[in-house]
């Protein structure tokens, strides 16, 4: 006569959620393990192992604030019924405020130019953890023969998911490897 666990738990990070602040919203169980309606049970939130709260039945949303930003986190949400019976845990795994890591620029072209190279290419719009890339601080260009830094675009010159053009006055008449970095900056 268990619960069933907590259904389509989901960890929100970023903004518009201040910074070090994780919303997590799930669906409450409706029956027990043997297909019977529940009646009354309340959700145990847990973080890393150590409870962080218990809320009613009905309430479906649960905010932590003050975690370090970057920071791994892994909650797990069980079903608890006034008689002690508990649901196998649901679980989500995230990261404070989303990867920090960006992706890297895309659809990069570089075009001869009477004063160098016009390059243009993709301003990455998500973290590689998928949540959007609101930290975005530059893109930096590199010569790939000696990793030396030729040029860069800071914000609000790029913006996060939008085609970037750029001037790289260097000697014409020349072969040249580059590489692209994007920056993201928290804190």
């Amino acid at each position: 006569t268990a619960p069933q666990p907590p259904q389509e738990l989901t960890a929100e990070s970023t903004p518009p959620l201040p910074s070090g602040t994780v919303r997590l919203r799930w669906r409450d169980p409706e029956f027990n393990l043997l297909g019977e309606p529940l009646g009354e049970f309340s959700i145990r939130i847990f973080r890393d192992g150590q409870l962080r709260g218990t809320v009613p039945k009905g309430t479906q949303e649960f905010t932590e604030s003050g975690l370090p930003d970057g920071a791994s986190f892994t909650y797990e949400l069980v079903a608890v019924t006034p008689e002690g019976m508990e649901s196998e845990p649901a679980q989500v795994s995230g990261i404070v405020g989303g990867a920090l890591e960006p992706f890297p620029p895309t659809q990069i072209v570089a075009r001869p130019h009477e004063q160098g190279v016009l390059l243009s290419w993709q301003t990455p719009a998500f973290h590689v953890d998928s949540t959007p890339l609101y930290d975005l601080a530059a893109v930096y260009v590199y010569n790939a023969e000696d990793g030396t830094l030729l040029d860069s675009l800071r914000i609000p010159a790029i913006q996060a998911g939008t085609r970037t053009e750029l001037l790289l006055r260097l000697p014409v008449g020349r072969f040249y490897r580059l590489y692209l970095r994007t920056l993201s900056e928290r804190g």
